[in-house]
């Protein structure tokens, strides 16, 4: 049996000015893309292990992966496109097995993935495609239908990619061997997640139990996963989505177990908003308690597609004499070369950061240059294990009680593996600032106590800020009092052969 593999992974932010471009991208096509050392920490690690362990032939296509960020040049998605197409044509395959994250725009396609699998239709209209998405992915219609077989992550913080790329691909082998005809069952609930995010804990654990509960007794149940769509977009399909992948239609069991869990979400609708911790309080505590704080930055959450440059944080710090060390990341390009190209670098008065969000200044700083980082590392996990993480030339800018962390790509800290490789030892800062919300608190979470605190920028939860248009009427924005829930169920044609 032959499998055709590929991966196009990234989350894009619609309402960032920063566009994605090549340079953000790690890109592999063919034999490089199977390298052990370019696939770990995505489900792309996870069908190839699948395929190798289960003596599966793989036909490599097309690899390219970024950290989140702002919609995707239009010409470089096109691009990606062909090359899929290209690779598709060029060979005879079985199946087609995906890694895709689900929430990834254009500057002018909305729903990349939807557009990339009704683009591979066109060409092989029969051939099964099973694809792995990311939880915060957006299971749209075009997905839904052009996709065979649809399988999620279930953990938040993502710790299980590569098992559920093992799943994908085990399920398209399943597919094919029996000739099974798989059926894709949607169910959309209207609100979206401010609080209360994490899989396992939580109103959403108990949802992810009954998840797994059904997968174990339902048989003809492939996989049944729960999307909490990614906020920062904007289109009709986000929510809270339920996808059920059954071979054949779903029975009645399956659409019972699908309506109950999405009613019980709905009810709890509300313990879904919360409120988080000021940036004055945690520091109060940093300073009386006596032990080490790591501060998530839920304004600027570069995993989430903000490029980092927000300074509310650093200039807090700077006025205020906390009497311990900190570690503050941020996004400036110009004064990471500033600082990068000359050696004995000791700024008076550099200006840092507030480049690209709506609102936000620079701040003034002035220290000496202490570390010279290319930005490039290997995530060591739980979460991110085995990721290349790139930030560009970067510094590190001892200013007083304060390190000044500055990249000249969005930066991506949240690992140990970062201060390893920077040489820089945790154990000297009393707080450290991370540009994430969640993934930071299952690397640090052992030795730092973390707290997610209420800054401005790009990934504010005050969803007000986003100019939703198409989302729309979505709790909490809407006042939505009754909900029908309705199964959507996406059929194609008997697979010629199967």
């Amino acid at each position: 049996m032959r499998i055709l593999v590929g991966q196009l992974n990234t989350e894009s932010h619609w309402f960032s000015k920063r566009n994605t471009n090549r340079s953000d991208f790690q890109i592999a096509e063919g034999e490089e893309m199977v390298s052990a050392a370019f696939s770990p920490g995505f489900g792309l690690c996870g069908i190839l292990s699948a395929a190798r362990d289960d003596n599966i032939k793989v036909v490599p296509s097309l690899a390219a992966r970024a950290l989140p960020g702002g919609p995707v040049e239009d010409n470089l998605y096109f691009e990606f496109r062909s090359k899929f197409i290209t690779a598709i044509q060029k060979t005879n395959v079985d199946g087609i097995c995906l890694d895709l994250h689900g929430a990834m725009r254009s500057v002018s396609v909305s729903d990349v993935e939807g557009d990339l699998l009704a683009a591979i239709r066109q060409n092989q209209p029969d051939i099964p495609i099973s694809v792995v998405l990311d939880m915060h992915g957006i299971p749209t219609p075009d997905i839904c239908y052009n996709a065979d077989i649809i399988v999620g992550y279930k953990t938040n913080p993502h710790t299980d990619t590569e098992a559920c790329g093992a799943k994908s691909l085990r399920a398209l082998v399943d597919m094919i061997t029996n000739s099974r005809r798989p059926v894709r069952t949607a169910i959309r609930l209207p609100f979206l997640l401010t609080a209360n995010d994490a899989s396992a804990s939580g109103p959403l654990s108990e949802a992810h139990r009954a998840a797994r509960i059904a997968e174990n007794k339902i048989g003809q149940l492939v996989d049944l996963s729960i999307f909490n769509s990614h906020h920062f977009a904007d289109d009709p399909a986000m929510g809270q989505v339920l996808v059920a992948t059954t071979w054949e239609d779903p029975c009645r069991q399956t659409i019972d177990t699908m309506t109950e869990i999405g009613n019980a979400l709905w009810e709890q609708r509300a313990l879904f908003r919360g409120s988080y911790a000021s940036v004055s309080e945690v520091l109060s505590r940093a300073r009386d308690e006596n032990h080490p704080f790591a501060l998530g930055d839920s304004g600027d959450r570069t995993l989430a597609g903000t490029p980092g440059d927000t300074t509310g944080i650093l200039e807090m710090l700077s006025e205020r004499h906390q009497g311990f060390r900190s570690f503050v990341p941020v996004y400036d390009p110009i004064a990471a070369q500033k600082c990068w190209e000359n050696e004995n670098c000791s700024p008076a008065s550099l200006p840092v950061g507030g480049g690209i969000t709506p609102g936000m200044r620079p701040v003034s700083i002035s220290g000496t240059v202490i570390r010279r980082f290319d930005g490039k590392y290997i995530g060591a996990g739980p979460y991110g294990k085995g990721i290349s993480y790139d930030m560009g030339p970067s510094v590190v800018v001892r200013c007083g009680e304060i390190d000044v962390f500055i990249t000249s790509k969005p930066p991506a800290t949240h690992d140990k593996a970062f201060f390893q490789r920077c040489d820089l030892d945790l154990n000297d800062y009393r707080v450290v600032v991370f540009k994430s919300g969640m993934h930071f608190i299952a690397n640090f979470d052992d030795v730092l106590t973390c707290v997610v605190v209420e800054t401005n920028g790009l990934s504010s939860f005050n969803l007000e800020n986003y100019p939703y248009l198409a989302s729309r009427p979505i709790y909490p924005l809407d006042e939505i009092n009754e909900i029908e829930i309705l199964p959507k169920i996406w059929r194609r044609p008997t697979t010629e052969g199967l």
